[in-house]
């Protein structure tokens, strides 16, 4: 049943056209690449991510460009209930990138500098400055209706339940080569994180 489901996960990734994106995901241990090398999936203790930076498909057609952004499939099989919020996403390379809040997207900010990663809080919990936000975002007419439409929720997620969408993370910048997507999970009973997911990305040259 359930790789008839990440079957139904692959297909729903790749329907439909699609805009060239700087990251392809690598190889590596745990990790399941599609035929195609755009998609990977890893998974622990029930937990499957599902993700692609090659499928955005709506308005703006050129997103990738200004933002980074990754669409994922999370399917929740640990016999858990889990507490997903965008501050548990991120892109780790040279600098680190957050997964910024779509509805924030238009609020102004002074140019971009690498993100500190989120200071830790007792209990398991964290939290990151909320003025994070794309200062590109303002000029381009951010957030379109598609992306709001086709963004990630946040929320309560149930044994055996799914979630697909897109996170939108800040523009990389010019040197990065390798990133890491981490996807930390918090049980949502204790407020411990309750497994880390990593899948890792070459980052291409605008060029190819």
């Amino acid at each position: 049943m359930r790789s008839c489901i990440l079957g139904v996960v692959v297909l729903w990734l790749l329907t439909g056209c699609s805009t060239p994106a700087r990251m392809r995901p690598m190889p590596a241990s745990q990790i399941v690449l599609s035929k195609d090398g755009r998609i990977a999936a890893a998974e622990d203790k029930g937990v499957r991510l599902v993700v692609s930076a090659d499928t955005w498909k709506g308005a703006p057609s050129d997103l990738p460009s200004i933002l980074t952004p990754v669409e994922l499939a999370l399917e929740n099989n640990s016999g858990r209930t889990l507490h997903v919020q965008y501050d548990g996403f991120s892109l780790v390379g040279e600098a680190h990138y957050a997964a910024l809040q779509p509805n924030t997207l238009a609020r102004p900010s002074s140019p971009r500098v690498p993100t500190p990663p989120p200071t830790y809080r007792p209990g398991g919990q964290f939290t990151r400055d909320p003025q994070v936000a794309c200062y590109t975002c303002v000029s381009a007419g951010l957030p379109t209706t598609d992306m709001l439409r086709q963004a990630f929720p946040e929320g309560v997620l149930k044994h055996e339940s799914s979630w697909t969408g897109f996170l939108y993370f800040e523009s990389l910048g010019a040197n990065e080569r390798q990133l890491i997507l981490q996807a930390r999970l918090v049980d949502e009973s204790t407020g411990e994180t309750f497994t880390t997911l990593s899948i890792p990305f070459q980052v291409l040259d605008s060029s190819r």
